[in-house]
């Protein structure tokens, strides 16, 4: 985890078409491994993140960059709820991924 200042990480869930928000920001990164996992009532959200060498000032993708891998795993039978907001506080890139679950 060496080079990384901060962590900054953003969920947001919206009912109907589910849409997630993810906000990563960090400085420097050599290599870089983390794994989410959150449970809300019928909901679990699984999110794993490698990186090697990334060295950039910002980045918005819609589905995915050759040096980044995110696996998700989503699991649901009732959802009742309004919407999850989940953060941690990093400084430099920016990645905003975007999930439309029908």
């Amino acid at each position: 985890m060496d080079g990384i200042k901060s962590l900054e990480i953003l969920w947001e869930i919206t009912l109907s078409k589910i849409t997630m928000i993810l906000k990563i920001c960090m400085g420097e990164i050599n290599h870089l491994e983390m794994q989410w996992e959150t449970k809300l009532s019928q909901i679990t959200m699984t999110l794993k993140i490698s990186m090697e060498g990334i060295n950039l000032l910002g980045i918005k993708l819609e589905t995915t960059l050759s040096k980044i891998t995110m696996t998700f795993k989503i699991h649901m039978e009732e959802i009742n709820l309004l919407g999850i907001k989940w953060g941690i506080t990093l400084s430099k890139i920016i990645m905003t991924l975007k999930i439309p679950i029908m």
